[in-house]
């Protein structure tokens, strides 16, 4: 994976283990724009030798051949946009099958009702403060009128659509920030009942359908309102096919997780 230079990120977060740890789509996009931006030559090694045949002693260089400059005109940033696409090709992929996964886990754990993690802040059961998904019609930047939803910082007005309320999940986790594995920050993980995962897959599916046709348009995102605020808003690239997201602070930084996790709990 060291070789796979500002595409580590995204590529770590989305091979972990625990699909309810692996990136969101709305942090994957995040990580492959920042690594689209960033400069990066990638490491060349030197030519094994052919067998049996040793360099004279006063030939043998003291560094490894330079790298060849004399590439046509714009064959670098080629080369470039092929990387990002096959790693997003191969992030979609993930993506899909973490929520297969995803899935198969929460069936397994439907039978938990109200119980605490104590020391590991998890909480699963009935929440005690609905969260809602929803559908997001049109935004636009602050003072927002009645009929408009306020962004958790303020900043952000959104006219929401259809979408249902979640009463009762398999797990709500916080997970603190791990910048090694792509997660700068602290995250909320929620993983949603079955009852509810067929309900997200749809409005997922429907949100990513609006990001093929227009990557700008409101209706490719979907809004997770807790109260009267609108915590997160992401864009769907790809439909989730699991329960499972993630909760982040957004661009502001101005969510608190830690409120917002009690708040959800009773705590």
């Amino acid at each position: 994976m060291s070789k796979a230079g500002p595409l580590e990120p995204a590529l770590t977060g989305l091979l972990r283990k625990d699909p309810a740890e692996r990136l969101t789509a709305d942090r994957l996009h995040e990580l492959l724009t920042r690594a689209a931006q960033e400069p990066w030559v990638p490491v060349v090694p030197a030519p094994a030798p052919p067998p049996h045949a040793e360099t004279p002693p006063s030939f043998k260089r003291p560094f490894p051949p330079p790298v060849p400059t004399g590439s046509a005109p714009g064959a670098s940033g080629r080369r470039r946009v092929a990387v990002l696409v096959t790693a997003a090709a191969l992030a979609a992929a993930v993506l899909i099958g973490a929520g297969g996964y995803a899935a198969v886990r929460m069936a397994s754990d439907s039978g938990h009702k109200g119980k605490e993690g104590g020391s590991n802040g998890a909480y699963s059961g009935r929440l005690h403060v609905p969260m809602q998904l929803r559908e997001v019609r049109a935004e636009s930047p602050a003072p927002c009128g009645n009929a408009r939803t306020a962004s958790s910082d303020g900043r952000t007005c959104y006219e929401l659509g259809g979408g249902f309320a979640v009463s009762a999940v398999n797990e709500i986790r916080m997970r603190p920030a791990d910048p090694g594995q792509g997660s700068p920050t602290p995250l909320l993980a929620v993983r949603l009942t079955n009852a509810d995962t067929a309900r997200f897959v749809q409005l997922t599916e429907k949100a990513a359908a609006a990001y093929r046709r227009d990557v700008n348009a409101p209706a490719a995102k979907v809004a997770v309102v807790v109260g009267d605020q609108v915590v997160m808003a992401p864009l769907m690239m790809n439909a989730i096919p699991g329960g499972a997201f993630d909760i982040n602070p957004g661009a502001s930084g101005k969510t608190d997780l830690e409120g917002l996790f009690r708040r959800l709990a009773g705590r």
